[in-house]
């Protein structure tokens, strides 16, 4: 073998050995750079910065890492996003309209707002937002992210500077008057009890009468009328003067519903006797 043949091969083994201890260096500090981010990952997650111990697991979940740590830090990833909370902040006027032109801070650091109104995760705990838009009071809301809260929503009012400018006022017209409903059903049951009353009472009067003329004519008991002839007779006309009593109070109470109706409700009653009629007799 010639010497410049045997000076190759010295430098291909040099060169060889050379790479595979660059190798060996570069495989250790992967592993390292996986245990320590495996390591701290779980210390943030347990101090509820779990924003910082996201990133850290998916460190040491790549493909590079052991097959030990990357199976534990992807559960770890997955059990993080769970729990990791979101936010959705809306700057508001007091009118309810939004304010596209706000900057939104929390905990005194820029908040992204989202242009799509999508979620921004957080760390849960108590924020402080602050909102700041030209032409309006800088104003900040305090709220505290619960675990798990997927699209928390955060609203954020800010006042005009000066107040909101004034509006016209809006003339409201009263609402129009509700006539008077007009005679109710009352007076009209009142008005027939009374028409019923008197007539029954008439023809009570009248049948009495009737039978009285009869006992006192030709072929009549009178004088010797015994208390069988004379007690129909005045049953009758006992009868005929309850049914006056009754259909006159009716009668007026009725007058005076009718009368009241129009205008405002008052309770009328009737007392004392009716019209009644009468005769008598001696038998």
């Amino acid at each position: 073998m010639t010497a410049s043949r045997r000076a190759l091969r010295l430098g291909v083994c040099c060169v060889a050995a050379l790479s595979w201890s660059v190798g060996a260096d570069a495989q250790n500090l992967s592993r390292k750079t996986c245990a320590e981010a495996a390591s701290r990952g779980q210390v943030l997650r347990d101090e509820g910065k779990l924003i910082e111990a996201r990133a850290r697991f998916v460190t040491c979940a790549q493909p590079g890492c052991p097959p030990l740590i990357q199976k534990d830090c992807a559960e770890w990833q997955t059990n993080v996003d769970a729990r990791l909370p979101g936010v959705v902040v809306a700057v508001k006027d007091v009118g309810g309209r939004d304010i596209g032109t706000a900057t939104v801070q929390m905990d005194k650091r820029p908040f992204p707002q989202s242009a799509d109104g999508r979620a921004v995760p957080v760390d849960p705990g108590k924020h402080l937002f602050r909102a700041v838009a030209e032409g309006f009071v800088a104003t900040e809301v305090e709220a505290v992210i619960r675990e798990g809260e997927r699209a928390r929503a955060v609203q954020i009012v800010l006042p005009r500077i000066g107040g909101e400018p004034a509006t016209k006022p809006v003339l409201v017209e009263p609402p129009p008057e509700v006539p008077a409903s007009g005679v109710g059903p009352l007076p009209w049951v009142f008005a027939g009890l009374g028409i019923a009353g008197l007539g029954a009472g008439t023809l009570l009067y009248l049948s009495a009468k009737s039978d009285f003329d009869a006992l006192a004519g030709p072929g009549g008991c009178k004088p010797r009328c015994t208390d069988g002839d004379v007690s129909p007779v005045e049953t009758k006309a006992t009868l005929s003067y309850v049914a006056f009593g009754i259909g006159g109070a009716a009668a007026i109470t009725s007058i005076i519903l009718f009368a009241t109706s129009g205008g405002t409700r008052v309770r009328a009653g009737a007392s004392g006797s009716g019209a009644a009629a009468s005769f008598e007799g001696h038998f």
